[in-house]
């Protein structure tokens, strides 16, 4: 009895993965939350369809990814039929094609190692490959509902139409002359990366295919080093940023919202709290619901705010009414002082400024 045979009241997306899986595919069951989380670590062999379907359903999931080794898949983030017809002019037509929550994957054949960023060019779209990525299958269905529906003309993965990269030479006129990155400082070039680009991505995925752009791009031999070691590097980052062990580097950026300027800065009296929330956001705001304590005799001591005490005692009374602060515990007498931690308010319509 064959592994599918054993599975025939499975509904979708069985039917699907067992079909693409009996072709050949290298798949991998997911799950978690976000339906996106491999439950199974990487390897480097193809994984028995009866352990992928244990898992799943272990974990309740309808979801499971391809894994693209010698495939390439156009991860469009954007609904509108447009940029879809684009990327099918651009690199030709296909008849794998999945529709997604936020857009569409096309999906091609490759031979050879595809590395190239569409982002910069302005493009919501990232390009997926190697058998380091994968993407959520045709016909799952994530936890929050959301279907992978199979929108293609034939579920092959056999019969891909090939995929020709663009020409990425460079124009020589307006580049300044890229010096390859020598063997012997490639890997530390790649952790340099990673703790650059680890708090501007959303997933180590994502992490893992910047830093492969770099090292085909900037790197010398980048053949030589392998996309297993440069997951490892993505891999690494990825869990230090989630340890809150990354943010030690001044020449980094962070995201403030043009509405909080506007709100905070543009308010007769708000130049002392947007000064205060601008620092804030730079010491705390790196990590989601940290709290913290404002000693206002200390940090008028040791930064250079513009302002005195006062002011500052007003500045943290303003951001709490504006719901820019949160105080999360309030002064004891002999124990504690005030615990505090940056929020969003509902909508900076619902204040009223006085």
């Amino acid at each position: 009895m064959t592994a599918a045979s054993g599975h025939k009241q499975l509904g979708e997306p069985f039917p699907t993965f067992i079909k693409l899986w009996n072709e050949g595919a290298s798949l991998i069951p997911t799950g978690d939350t976000d339906g996106k989380k491999p439950l199974v670590k990487f390897s480097k062999n193809r994984l028995p369809l009866d352990l992928i379907i244990k898992k799943l359903q272990q974990n309740s999931s309808s979801t499971y990814g391809i894994r693209l080794s010698h495939i390439v898949v156009l991860d469009i983030d954007d609904p509108s039929a447009d940029l879809v017809q684009q990327m099918i002019e651009r690199f030709g037509q296909t008849n794998f094609t999945v529709s997604t929550g936020r857009g569409s994957h096309l999906y091609y054949a490759t031979q050879t190692s595809v590395r190239f960023n569409l982002r910069q060019e302005g493009l919501r779209v990232d390009v997926k490959s190697g058998a380091n990525s994968y993407v959520i299958g045709p016909n799952s269905v994530r936890p929050d509902g959301v279907h992978y529906d199979f929108t293609g003309t034939e579920l092959s993965l056999a019969k891909l139409p090939e995929f020709h990269a663009p020409n990425q030479q460079r124009n020589t006129r307006h580049c300044k002359q890229i010096t390859p990155i020598p063997e012997g400082q490639r890997n530390q070039h790649l952790i340099k990366k990673a703790i650059e680009y680890t708090p501007c991505v959303n997933s180590v995925e994502e992490l893992y295919e910047n830093l492969l752009f770099d090292r085909d791009i900037y790197c010398l031999n980048p053949i030589t080093v392998s996309d297993t070691e440069v997951f490892k590097i993505a891999d690494w980052a990825w869990k230090k940023r989630l340890n809150n062990q990354l943010f030690n580097n001044t020449n980094s950026a962070f995201k403030i919202e043009r509405s909080a300027y506007h709100t905070i800065y543009q308010h007769p009296n708000g130049r002392a709290a947007w000064e205060l929330y601008v620092f804030l956001s730079d010491k705390h705001g790196h990590v989601i619901g940290i709290t913290f304590q404002i000693n206002v005799k200390s940090l008028l001591k040791n930064y250079h705010f513009h302002f005195g005490e006062k002011a500052m005692h007003k500045a943290i009374k303003f951001l709490l009414e504006l719901g820019y602060l949160t105080l999360v515990k309030n002064y004891s007498a002999g124990k504690s002082g005030r615990w505090f931690q940056l929020s969003k308010p509902l909508s900076p319509d619902v204040v009223a400024l006085r």
